[in-house]
């Protein structure tokens, strides 16, 4: 089944590995690693619209891993909706980016929605840490993943991209709808909600904040 945004801990565990061997460091700047985030501004609302400010200081990898970088996304601050959408990062989980790479420079480029720090901020700060695990390690996601916490664990059924042969056990995904008083289950409409994206063909594309399939048992090695 999807384990959707417990994909997070499993690449917090990745980058705390990291810092473990002294690759990185949690209170190194991120920056340090994708430059793109050293000009990123803050974004603040002004009646309708917003202005953007100056950060107090760099976001660090332990923002990131606390989420509290103020990366965040459109369900934690809908005010800024529209500045979301307008750098692609309207979704909860976005299949259309080519890669990790192209997200993250989306993520860079938009404002901050508070300054690093502020506060606790849910949403797309784990999509950079899996982008600084790519670059550190010289690895895609998918493939420092399962070198280093599916394969020694023996996590034999936790994808991004389920293999064919196991296609057929993943689980479908039913919302219930209210039709004439009566409670009615159906699966959602695939085009509104893109449920089936580990069915996909892996293109190279890795959601480090929830794009992982794994079993209970699996997890639970984990």
């Amino acid at each position: 089944f999807r384990i959707a945004s417990m994909t997070k801990a499993i690449v917090s565990v990745a980058v705390l590995q990291l810092v473990e061997k002294g690759q990185v460091q949690l209170d190194d700047p991120i920056e340090k690693y994708i430059p793109a985030f050293a000009a990123q501004q803050v974004a603040v609302i002004r009646g309708d619209s917003f202005v953007t400010v100056p950060r107090i200081r760099s976001v660090t990898i332990r923002d990131l891993l606390s989420h509290q970088s103020g990366i965040s996304s459109v369900d934690e601050h809908p005010a800024f909706r529209k500045l979301f959408k307008s750098y692609g990062l309207d979704q909860s989980l976005n299949t259309g980016f080519a890669n990790l790479q192209e997200e993250v420079e989306h993520i860079a480029a938009m404002p901050l929605v508070h300054q690093p720090g502020e506060r606790f901020s849910y949403g797309h700060s784990t999509n950079v840490l899996g982008r600084l695990i790519e670059i550190v390690s010289g690895l895609s996601l998918n493939d420092y993943l399962s070198k280093n916490i599916f394969r020694p664990l023996k996590m034999k059924d936790t994808y991004f991209y389920l293999p064919e042969n196991k296609k057929d056990r993943l689980v479908k995904v039913y919302i219930s709808r209210n039709v004439n008083g009566e409670t009615k289950l159906s699966e959602p409409d695939p085009a509104l909600f893109p449920v089936n994206y580990p069915l996909q063909k892996d293109h190279g594309y890795y959601s480090a904040i929830g794009g992982l399939v794994s079993t209970t048992g699996d997890y639970a090695k984990f």
